[in-house]
């Protein structure tokens, strides 16, 4: 496996981050047809060999969604600051070039599955037998995945894992004799149990789950967590946020938006869906912007790869902060950027996540938030949505949680690391 560290002249660093380079690449062209394709994603590139020489950190990160990698790896990039000869292995099926957008500093990738996650249709619906099944196979199969880890780790001791959340990072952790520290919102036991009491045969794999989950040293639980009983040792701690560092005036300038007109930020992570973008005279005053994967759009609207924002220098939670609204699923990544800027979220019924209630409840505390359905999504029923949303005058109950969770996890991690 190779080891790689980030060539500054491949995705460059800016001292002022509201000072505009010169090389870009265009914006996603105005989309009104179906068969309208958005920019491709660039290959992975700007990355060298080193080696490791610090106190090891193997960093686990299931490959259900960006949000956990955004907020586990913000953590990473914070223990770097407290110990900057800790080294990193990232063990994961989330994307390179992501990877390496959300963490700063030198790593070592390893491009395995640890966990399933759900299997899905698309971005807001799963299928709790199918993932049940799949996840029976993936345990069954679990000796191979263990030895593959340990070939692959044979010359670099590991000092500690760091995972978010699949369950077998606890078990190899224990295995090796490190502390294991966990970071999360959910575990998979009590989503997957939700999903055995529909199909009580697959009970066994959640108490499965909840055996090598009890093998954590310590959980550190995110705000408006579920169950997370299966930990025995568990501290609380502040939401995990990306912030923008734009202005949102520098966020339109770059990206060629009108410097007055509402923008509508919509984006469904990594899985995509179907979406009609509203076509009623209301919305002609307000810019879709639409982030890339999606599987079919009809409307006007800019369809927009990661590749383009990092062209101009725009991060994702630049874009979020300068959006006047933001359509959405009611993802933990999504949820914590929208509350950190501020920001209003028009988010879609989620079916079968157990979650989804928790977040929702959660976000309505800090921010103001509106209920989209799967139906007005699909129809392009937009308009009662959003002037439901616009007409919320009345500020959130608690608009400016404490965002500083990642400071407070790298602390407590350093304290196993150093026990």
């Amino acid at each position: 496996m190779p080891y790689f560290e980030e060539k500054r002249d491949g995705n460059p660093m800016i001292d002022d981050p509201n000072e505009m380079p010169d090389d870009e690449l265009p914006i996603g062209e105005e989309s009104d047809s179906p068969e309208d394709e958005a920019i491709p994603e660039p290959k992975a590139k700007g990355w060298l060999p080193i080696k490791l020489r610090g106190r090891h950190i193997l960093i686990a990160i299931t490959g259900h969604g960006f949000g956990h990698a955004v907020r586990v790896l913000q953590v990473a990039n914070r223990l770097k600051q407290l110990d900057p000869q800790l080294e990193f292995t990232v063990v994961t099926p989330v994307a390179e070039w992501f990877l390496r957008d959300a963490l700063r500093v030198p790593f070592r990738l390893l491009p395995m599955r640890l966990d399933l996650g759900t299997v899905q249709s698309d971005a807001i619906e799963a299928d709790p037998l199918a993932t049940l099944q799949q996840y029976e196979q993936f345990i069954l199969h679990r000796e191979a995945l263990f030895n593959s880890l340990q070939e692959a780790l044979v010359d670099t001791p590991v000092d500690l894992v760091l995972s978010d959340l699949p369950p077998v990072a606890s078990e190899f952790g224990a295995w090796l004799g490190v502390p294991v520290v966990g970071i999360g919102n959910f575990s998979w036991d009590w989503i997957y149990g939700e999903y055995a009491e529909m199909y009580p045969e697959y009970s066994w794999v959640v108490e499965e789950i909840r055996t090598q989950y009890q093998m954590t040293d310590l959980l550190l639980e995110l705000p408006y967590a579920g169950d997370l009983s299966a930990f025995p040792e568990r501290d609380d701690i502040p939401w995990i946020c990306r912030k923008g560092l734009l202005e949102p005036q520098e966020t339109r300038k770059r990206l060629k938006l009108d410097p007055i007109k509402p923008i509508a930020v919509v984006s469904f992570g990594g899985l995509g869906m179907d979406v009609r973008l509203p076509d009623g005279e209301w919305s002609k005053n307000i810019d879709f912007f639409v982030m890339a994967p999606v599987n079919r759009i009809v409307g006007k609207g800019k369809v927009v790869e990661n590749s383009v924002l990092a062209s101009r220098h725009v991060t994702f939670p630049d874009l979020i902060r300068a959006a006047s609204v933001v359509v959405t699923k009611p993802g933990y990544g999504i949820v914590s950027e929208c509350i950190a800027a501020g920001v209003p979220m028009l988010y879609a019924s989620r079916k079968h996540f157990r979650e989804y209630p928790l977040l929702v409840n959660g976000m309505k505390r800090h921010i103001r938030a509106e209920e989209l359905t799967k139906e007005m999504l699909t129809t392009g029923e937009w308009k009662p949505a959003f002037e439901a949303l616009l007409g919320k005058r009345t500020l959130a109950a608690e608009p400016d949680p404490d965002t500083d969770g990642d400071k407070i996890a790298a602390e407590l991690i350093m304290k196993k690391l150093e026990s």
